[in-house]
């Protein structure tokens, strides 16, 4: 009795660990396919450049990755195939105790991105997780010859039914946003307190004088051209910075209402009917609107040039984190996140502006 009682508890800890983990990257694809990125290009500068052909892909790979983690979860908690299921799950343990211990000697990234936004996890501490997980697993893997399991049709659907609930999840996520938002900018935030920030939180990159400097100051000066700006633990810290050229235009952005349209993918903003449908949206606003463009600091100039309009810059990550979307709307009213909208509600946004008047 004492023996079925304890497997069963451990067959529920890690099913719903990995239940969790799964739910929890399908909330936010879109987030952990960022997470995926930064993966592989750490592994093209470290290893080899042939990781960068990965990144095209890098969204279906973190949808495999998600449906195969949730999947095999539920698996786990219905008993069903449960010796190829142990399997599996100790041979991706070992994959992601690998990864994260290289991750956590190379002192290259902050957080593992095994949760998304729900649980900050350090590197060292998933590694810390993922031996807990796999010596439960092999516990689980050695102590199954003393089982009886029957594959029933129940958990067949069950399966069949969670596959189907994690893509849809997964697919209003991608056309639409997080069904939870879990980021620090999430509605109802105050960005107030995100606009205080510490100088070494930033590494600015710049020319001067023909040679690449990086430098914790920001740059000031005769002859510079400025090249870049890194949030260097954007994890721990998200200070919200916007810029206008050289001018700090974070305070100022959350005074009064404020639409920001962020482009987090120029080449899916370059398109045609996209720009000139985000030049009619200002007639469609009230006078007390006023809408405030942002792009990575790295494209300011092709999309001031190519689109006509007057954009803002901020880094490129703090960007991704305030939305999920390739080009997305932020309502701001007096710093307070009000709303946020992916372009493909733009119909729903324009009827719900009004509200906000």
């Amino acid at each position: 009795m004492a023996f079925k009682t304890l497997n069963l508890g451990l067959n529920i800890f890690i099913g719903v660990v990995f239940t969790i983990s799964g739910i929890v990257k399908a909330n936010d694809i879109v987030g952990f396919s960022q997470k995926i990125e930064e993966y592989l290009l750490l592994f093209s500068f470290q290893f080899s450049k042939s990781f960068l052909i990965l990144l095209p892909y890098k969204l279906f790979i973190a949808i495999f990755i998600t449906v195969l983690e949730y999947l095999l979860g539920i698996a786990l908690l219905f008993y069903f195939c449960y010796s190829s299921t142990l399997k599996i799950l100790i041979l991706i343990t070992i994959f992601f105790l690998l990864l994260t211990f290289y991750t956590a000697i190379s002192k290259k990234m902050n957080c593992c991105g095994c949760f998304a936004n729900m649980l900050y996890l350090t590197p060292w501490q998933s590694v810390l997780k993922n031996i807990i997980i796999l010596i439960v697993l092999s516990l689980l893997y050695h102590q199954k010859k003393h089982l009886e399991l029957n594959n029933n049709q129940m958990a067949g659907y069950m399966i069949a039914f969670s596959c189907i609930l994690v893509l849809g999840i997964i697919s209003y996520t991608i056309h639409y946003l997080p069904i939870v938002d879990l980021t620090s900018f999430r509605i109802g935030k105050n960005l107030a307190s995100l606009t205080k920030y510490k100088p070494t939180n930033y590494t600015y990159t710049f020319r001067k004088n023909g040679k690449v400097i990086k430098s914790d100051k920001y740059p000031d000066g005769n002859g510079i051209e400025f090249l870049d700006v890194k949030i260097k633990d954007l994890s721990n810290n998200k200070p919200f910075r916007i810029w206008l050229e050289k001018t700090d235009c974070s305070k100022s952005i959350l005074v009064g209402l404020k639409l920001l349209v962020i482009v987090n993918d120029p080449e899916h903003f370059i398109d045609k009917e996209i720009a000139l449908t985000l030049h009619q949206i200002q007639t469609r606003l009230s006078k007390k609107t006023e809408q405030i463009f942002l792009c990575d600091i790295n494209r300011v100039n092709e999309l001031s040039d190519v689109i006509g309009m007057k954009f803002y810059c901020a880094d490129k990550t703090l960007l991704r984190e305030v939305i999920r979307a390739k080009v997305g709307f932020v309502l701001l009213k007096d710093g307070v996140v009000k709303a946020k909208w992916n372009y493909n509600s733009l119909a729903n946004m324009l009827e719900k502006m009004t509200d906000f008047d």
